[in-house]
């Protein structure tokens, strides 16, 4: 059944890469063409991942840094390697925005099967934004049983203060992340979003998924372990 799924959205991807006159929703705004940064011969290959299928919420995962000339001296935090691209043509001129490609497939992890998320800033200013070792404060939510928006995703917090920084997109970059594609028996929507340094919020589009219900259990960790007594994270 997961490789049926899997075949049909790839169909989409190939369809919707050679038929440019297809739009499509990205963020809140029509666009014509989406960008595809995966190499489409090497799609086959997804066919033999599984959707992430857990019980617990995971931790926030969403890393990025700097570009080299808007770098600040490093001060002992962590630092990504996931460095801003320049915006293209293809992507929509509508200020600041995160949003959800879901018909771009990759791989989460070795065995688990992702789609690209985009942060991307057209505004005429650079964004900076508060990151601890260079995680962004982007987490998941989801409808729940209530039909209310909660969390299905943390933050960790690090006891170290040299791992709180702040990282810049320019105006005309964005970055881009994997992320998961979830299965469970709890059909819902999710979407992502960035608290910009406590006074406000980006909200991806929402897209249609299967998660379990035991996700919306703050109490239910992904955790993290690490025997190094001076590691500054304890979940």
């Amino acid at each position: 059944m997961n490789k049926l799924i899997i075949w049909m959205l790839l169909i989409i991807v190939f369809y919707s890469c050679n038929l440019k006159s297809k739009s499509n929703v990205f963020g809140n705004s029509l666009v014509k063409n989406i960008p595809f940064t995966e190499n489409a011969s090497k799609q086959g290959s997804l066919l033999e991942l599984d959707s992430l299928n857990v019980k617990f919420q995971l931790r926030g995962d969403c890393y990025a840094y700097s570009s080299p000339k808007n770098s600040d001296m490093p001060n002992g935090e962590g630092r990504s390697d996931n460095l801003p691209k320049i915006v293209t043509s293809e992507f929509p001129r509508n200020g600041l925005y995160l949003t959800i490609n879901e018909r771009e497939l990759v791989k989460y992890t070795d065995s688990t099967l992702g789609h690209k998320l985009y942060l991307v800033n057209t505004t005429d200013s650079i964004l900076n934004l508060e990151a601890t070792d260079s995680r962004l404060d982007v987490f998941i939510e989801a409808i729940d049983l209530d039909k209310k928006w909660k969390a299905i995703s943390y933050l960790p917090n690090s006891s170290c203060g040299n791992s709180y920084h702040v990282v810049n997109l320019d105006r005309e970059e964005f970055w881009c992340f994997d992320v998961p594609v979830f299965k469970g028996t709890f059909k819902t929507k999710l979407r992502y979003v960035l608290d910009v340094n406590g006074w406000g919020r980006v909200v991806s589009n929402e897209i249609s998924c299967h998660l379990n219900k035991d996700q919306f259990d703050d109490k239910r960790k992904q955790g993290y372990f690490n025997d190094n007594l001076m590691e500054p994270y304890k979940d």
